[in-house]
């Protein structure tokens, strides 16, 4: 912050690492002003990021990603949240002032975990299993729906006038059907629930164990990740496996 005059915003990390996300972005979703998190539809789908709107029709709209003092060109969902100490954001002219004019978009400043204070090694293991519901459940027609909804669409046929509140008890509701698939499983007294067979129960579980040591000269930091998540849809998943090691030394 010595370097900088303009805006920075920093994210509160402790109640980024409460929302079981699988991608860090997602866990930003309105804890950073400024910052505009896109949804997902798919498991281990990357959010769409922007600074303070678009800024181009055309070009790009990522903000530059540096972790750890380096530009990061990789995919933000591949960082486990576990391991990340800090998160600030440089959203005005003097992150371009640093970084040039490849943060035209904003800056998102990344620092991970490294050794603590000098002492005995540290481990810590973390787990989490959440489950997902979605908010609107999409149903589908019974077999006595779908045919009940030929007569409203050919009413004249499918009533009787003048009123047209009586069905017609003569009329054929397969005339309107030009699939021959569907007149096949009317035939076959076929009543399949398509939404049931291809969804399944959302859910997300994540297991991280890190170790943490610092010595006069030395200070490390390893750590190991597993994240498994089954989106709605079925045959929708996504795994992640990661490691991290971070190294000091004074020689």
């Amino acid at each position: 912050k010595s370097d900088l005059t303009g805006s920075i915003a920093s994210a509160n990390i402790e109640t980024v690492k409460e929302s079981a996300n699988t991608s860090i972005a997602q866990s930003l979703q309105g804890s950073l002003p400024g910052l505009n998190v896109g949804q997902v539809d798919m498991a281990g789908e990357d959010p769409f990021i922007s600074v303070r709107g678009q800024n181009s029709l055309s070009g790009s709209q990522a903000p530059l990603i540096v972790l750890d003092g380096v530009i990061y060109y990789g995919s933000i969902i591949d960082l486990n949240p576990n391991d990340i100490k800090s998160i600030d954001l440089l959203k005005d002219a003097s992150s371009t002032a640093i970084y040039g004019s490849r943060s035209a978009n904003g800056v998102i400043i990344i620092t991970t975990r490294k050794g603590k204070s000098i002492g005995k090694p540290v481990f810590n293991f973390s787990s989490s299993y959440s489950f997902q519901s979605p908010a609107h459940y999409l149903k589908g027609m019974s077999r006595e729906e779908y045919i009940n909804k030929n007569y409203d669409v050919d009413w004249k046929n499918g009533f009787l006038a003048p009123d047209y509140t009586q069905k017609n008890p003569n009329y054929d509701p397969t005339s309107v059907w030009s699939r021959a698939n569907v007149y096949d499983g009317y035939l076959n007294g076929v009543n399949f629930d398509w939404w049931k067979v291809i969804t399944q129960k959302p859910s997300t579980q994540d297991y991280t164990i890190s170790m943490q040591e610092n010595t006069e000269r030395t200070s490390s930091f390893l750590s190991a990740g597993y994240t498994d998540q089954d989106g709605l849809m079925l045959n929708d998943y996504y795994n992640r496996w990661t490691t991290r090691i971070n190294y000091d030394s004074k020689i």
